[in-house]
């Protein structure tokens, strides 16, 4: 193995996530990260290893036949509470997140992490539709049952928030299928509050939810648009 390809694989973390019974395929893992699946799901461990991810088990979340459940589940891994249970990932001087249903190339991911500025901790794609956060709820919540169940409640609480804080803006919908974490560890609150609010609102549509918490971290985040992307 060259040295620059172990160097990264030292310093770079890739993880994804499939909780339930819904999904039984994974795309393969990436070259230029260490990747790790993580799932409640034991049946995964197979199709993991043979694509190339290495697995670790999640016991303390019920495995369910419920696509609402499994998707309040993923934010565990996808907002970072996994380091409180498996401390030894907080080594990594950055952590990718991706959604298991993405497919993304050795090649744009290097060119992703080469346009993160040193000064940034977290980089993100805006949303391929550009909604804000009320707009993003509405749409999704039409055409998705999940997102349907707290839908009133999940939008006085962002009416609310922005009044609570005095916010004239509108908050702007990023893409978290895809979040690269780097210097992360003073994010963990920040983190933890996104998690603990969308189990609170029983909300699997974090966008709505990241696009309103988020705010007060801008000074972190750097964001390109969804047409840079390929």
């Amino acid at each position: 193995m060259c040295s620059n390809l172990q160097n990264s694989l030292n310093k770079d973390l890739l993880v994804a996530c499939v909780f339930g019974i819904k999904f039984s395929k994974l795309y393969p893992a990436l070259a230029n990260y260490r990747c790790v699946l993580f799932s409640n799901n034991i049946k995964l461990k197979k199709e993991a290893l043979k694509k190339g991810w290495e697995f670790e088990f999640i016991d303390k979340f019920e495995l369910s036949k419920d696509h609402f459940l499994s998707s309040l589940q993923s934010k565990y891994i996808k907002f970072l509470q996994f380091l409180d249970d498996f401390p030894a990932y907080k080594k990594y001087r950055s952590i990718t997140y991706i959604d298991h249903t993405i497919k993304i190339s050795k090649e744009e991911t290097k060119r992703l992490k080469a346009l993160f500025h040193r000064n940034k901790k977290i980089f993100m794609i805006s949303s391929r539709k550009g909604y804000l956060a009320l707009e993003a709820l509405d749409k999704a919540s039409k055409s998705h049952q999940r997102y349907r169940n707290s839908y009133r409640k999940t939008k006085d609480w962002i009416i609310n928030y922005q009044l609570s804080k005095n916010n004239p803006g509108k908050p702007q919908e990023f893409a978290t299928g895809f979040i690269m974490y780097k210097d992360f560890k003073h994010l963990l609150p920040f983190l933890k509050n996104v998690y603990e609010t969308i189990w609170k609102l029983r909300q699997p549509h974090c966008q709505s939810i990241w696009a309103v918490l988020v705010q007060s971290h801008m000074d972190d985040l750097q964001y390109i648009y969804w047409s840079d992307t390929s």
